[in-house]
């Protein structure tokens, strides 16, 4: 009996420090935390550009491709959590070619832009609209503005279009419905034992400790939320065999928002497959969709 007790409290204690440690871990900008002190003191690479944002304060790193003609709009890439603008600069380029002025974003935290904290979309939706403006403001856009983004980004761009009347079309790969939502799945895979013995009440607690920790309300996470508020047309695509951000979350939020939504759910494909897009077959249709939903915008050739 004694034995059991001991047990049970020792597991206690050691799941409250992986909670504790599963919180820091998604909040944790993953780039390190880049000081902007010294990254503003450091040389720019080839076309990036550095535009500040905040609060909370930071220091976002963007790169334009213009095409050969005068730009039919202009499209924010967002990546994904973990990853930087690399990832989305074939999607980039594929835009750029079809006529869009392409913006490639490290979004805060990531890359060679700064930021002390993750926010899953809060800050950063914050921040694409203080980009826009900067871009309107420099002639690089006009009116009105797209967004693609993929899992992180994908849930961003949402967030940013709901609060944002600029945005008016969003094409988004794998996107979570809300952050609450998504805490068990994303918390699963980076801890796959302790994730087995974590509870609902575990995660409420995780999600809770996050806010704390980096300054934001969590319940303000939710694309769901989001979708419901914006006009924009939202194109949604999904795997089947997702398993870090399940396609439920594509549904729910094309159930939100039926009369501006279009959903694809991919048999077969994982949430790698359609973010990295390996084989292409998401981007052969972005321009597509942003062609037939984006306004056409030259005011910023």
């Amino acid at each position: 009996m004694h034995l059991r007790v001991g047990l049970l409290c020792l597991l206690c204690t050691v799941l409250c420090g992986c909670n504790n440690f599963l919180a820091k871990t998604m909040v944790a900008p993953p780039n390190g935390g880049r000081s902007p002190e010294l990254v503003a003191k450091q040389p720019l690479k080839a076309g990036e550009l550095r535009i500040p944002v905040g609060p909370p304060d930071a220091l976002v790193s963007a790169w334009i491709l213009e095409p050969t003609t005068p730009p039919r709009a202009t499209i924010l890439l967002l990546h994904g959590f973990i990853a930087n603008h690399h990832q989305l600069e074939r999607t980039a380029k594929a835009l750029q070619a079809a006529g869009y002025r392409a913006v490639l974003i490290d979004l805060r935290g990531h890359g060679r832009s700064t930021g002390e904290y993750l926010t899953f979309g809060v800050n950063d939706a914050r921040d694409m609209a203080q980009i826009t403006t900067y871009l309107q403001e420099h002639h690089l856009c006009g009116d009105s503005v797209g967004v693609y983004g993929a899992s992180y980004g994908a849930a961003t761009a949402l967030l940013f279009a709901g609060s944002d009347p600029r945005v008016k079309a969003v094409f988004a790969v794998a996107p979570f419905a809300s952050l609450r939502e998504e805490a068990p799945y994303f918390g699963k895979h980076l801890m796959p034992i302790p994730g087995l013995f974590m509870s609902a009440d575990d995660y409420r607690a995780i999600v809770n400790q996050m806010g704390t920790i980096a300054h934001f309300d969590p319940d303000a996470s939710s694309p769901l939320d989001a979708i419901r508020k914006t006009t924009a047309h939202v194109r949604l695509i999904h795997g089947a065999d997702d398993w870090i951000n399940p396609a439920q979350g594509s549904r729910e939020l094309a159930a939100a928002a039926p009369d501006r939504t279009e959903l694809t759910i991919v048999p077969g494909k994982g949430h790698l497959d359609l973010c990295l897009d390996w084989s292409g077959a998401v981007r052969a249709h972005v321009a597509e969709w942003f062609d037939k939903n984006l306004v056409k915008d030259v005011a910023g050739r």
